[in-house]
């Protein structure tokens, strides 16, 4: 039988089917899927730009160590040397809940167990860790290199 024109036989849009506690089925609509998609690819971006960046930050710690080094300024490299390995941690893991958020989204259903995070949990969490990860990576980056800022200026 076809309907306004399209085969019984053709494949259906992909869809997400979440069951929540209440076992109530609810279907997210395409449109949501896409902007999810669109909003991954986004954070992913972001992650590798302060990736990038953190890479940078650590180039220029040894950089750093490699030049006339004033030895008193030790534990201040080891802390931004050890905050930087935390923030590629995060990165990291960051990337693999978006990578779990793809997953869920590229099935052609998906459905959810309902003790299981579904994927508008999942992706509101995810919108909340990219928050922080980016407040924090500021944070950082600001603090470093206002340091590098202040150890050039009393080198000089």
């Amino acid at each position: 039988m076809i309907q306004q024109g399209i085969p019984e036989t053709s494949p259906r849009p992909k869809s997400v089917v979440t069951i929540s506690k209440n076992n109530i089925i609810q279907e997210m609509p395409n449109l949501n899927i896409k902007n999810l998609r669109n909003e991954s690819n986004t954070w992913t971006h972001l992650l590798r730009s302060m990736s990038d960046e953190n890479i940078v930050m650590k180039t220029r710690l040894s950089e750093m160590l490699q030049e006339d080094f004033d030895i008193a300024l030790l534990p201040r490299v080891e802390h931004f040397h050890s905050l930087l390995l935390t923030e590629e941690e995060f990165i990291n893991l960051l990337r693999h809940n978006i990578a779990e958020l793809d997953h869920k989204l590229d099935s052609e259903q998906t459905y959810i167990n309902p003790n299981e995070p579904g994927v508008d949990y999942m992706s509101s969490r995810l919108q909340q860790q990219m928050i922080t990860a980016d407040i924090r990576f500021r944070k950082l980056k600001s603090d470093f290199y206002k340091f590098l800022t202040r150890t050039e200026e009393n080198s000089m």
